[in-house]
């Protein structure tokens, strides 16, 4: 009687160890949808034309801003930010913004300089995307 007793342990153990398995197996295949999913809406949010219009805003403000600093510290190039705003920012999101034009920033004259306007890069966006 002895020995039935330790065959239902070990098939004890034996079922707790399966189920271990199961549940660790388990909670491995919940864990890689979630974040599939979680990847995916990511990729749809990036994908969004409306997201890549703001990221393409944020950018054209840091060009103007990165112009206002250099009139003021000096080494300011024209050509440089224009294209930046111009060439550069349009081939980079051609597929939301229709056009960008630059307005250079405006210094008074002396030392130190003073930004009297500040540089803008001013974006428009494709007819689909306008509010």
């Amino acid at each position: 009687m002895v020995m039935g007793a330790c065959r239902d342990e070990r098939g004890l153990m034996t079922l707790e160890w399966l189920l271990i398995v199961a549940l660790t197996a388990t909670l491995g295949a919940v864990t890689s949808v979630v974040v599939q999913r979680v990847v995916d809406s990511e990729v749809e949010i990036v994908g969004d034309p409306a997201v890549r219009f703001i990221d393409a805003d944020v950018r054209a403000a840091s060009i103007a801003d990165a112009a206002n600093a250099a009139a003021v510290l000096a080494g300011y190039d024209d050509d440089v930010f224009a294209q930046r705003c111009g060439t550069q920012l349009v081939s980079d999101f051609i597929r939301v913004i229709a056009s960008a034009n630059w307005t250079p920033p405006f210094t008074s004259p002396g030392l130190p300089p003073v930004l009297e306007t500040p540089a803008v890069c001013a974006i428009e966006p494709l007819a689909g995307l306008r509010g």
